[in-house]
Parts: structure tokens; C-alpha cells; sequence
């Protein structure tokens, strides 16, 4: 019985270290991309200083940067998306009907969930 009981207690760890992890996952993710968006909006702001000042060539560049550090941004998102993405899945499982396509309607909280983070976040193209 002991014996047992301390496999469950090592599975019941294993499964919070796991969640831990996850959760750092998610909040390293959401800290990239807040920075990610910051440094955008920042060089958007140098750019249009620079061209308010009639600097020409260090507003195009300035702007270009800008470009740059928004596609980074979107990058990150896509990342930021994926690790939630993985972190569901990693948790929940899609159940099908055996033989079939279907998907039984005990996943339907997952697929839901899974769905709302691709509508909430419709420019991060493909994962």
C-alpha cells in the first residue's frame, strides 16, 4: 500500500511541475511579447518624429525599423499563441468516436477554448 501511495504522490508532483512549467511558459511568452509591441510602438514614434523634423532619409529608416519591429511583434505573438495552444493539449485531450472523424462532445470545452485563442488573435497567420 505505501508503495503505492508514494507512485501516486510522485505522479501528483510530476503533473504540479508540469503546470509550473507550463504556466512559466505562458508568462515568459506574454513579457516577450509586451516588450515586442513597446520596441514597435518605439520606433514608430522615432519615425514620425523624424519626419514631423523633415528628415526624409532618417524617417524612411526609422520607419523601416518600425516595419522590423512590428513583424518581430507578430512573430512573438505567434509564439505566445503557440505555447497556450501547446499548453492545452498538453492538459486536455480530443477525443473521437472510435473509427470515426467525429469528435465526441467531452472535448468540445477543449476545441472551444482552442478556438477562442485563434479567433482572439487573428494576425498571427500560421503557427
Amino acid at each position: 500500500m505505501a508503495e503505492c501511495e508514494r507512485l501516486e504522490a510522485d505522479a501528483a508532483n510530476a503533473k504540479e511541475e508540469e503546470e509550473r512549467h507550463m504556466q512559466l511558459d505562458a508568462e515568459m511568452a506574454a513579457r516577450l511579447l509586451a516588450a515586442a509591441e513597446k520596441e514597435a510602438q518605439e520606433a514608430l514614434g522615432k519615425a514620425k518624429e523624424f519626419a514631423e523634423k523633415g528628415t526624409a532619409a532618417d524617417a524612411a529608416a526609422a520607419a523601416e525599423h518600425a516595419k522590423l519591429k512590428q513583424e518581430h511583434a507578430k512573430k512573438v505573438l505567434a509564439y505566445s499563441v503557440g505555447v497556450q495552444l501547446r499548453n492545452i493539449l498538453l492538459v486536455e485531450k480530443i477525443w473521437f468516436h472510435q473509427g470515426k472523424t467525429w469528435i465526441k462532445k467531452s472535448s468540445y470545452p477543449t476545441i472551444e477554448k482552442i478556438a477562442k485563442i485563434l479567433i482572439d488573435n487573428p494576425d498571427i497567420g500560421q503557427i
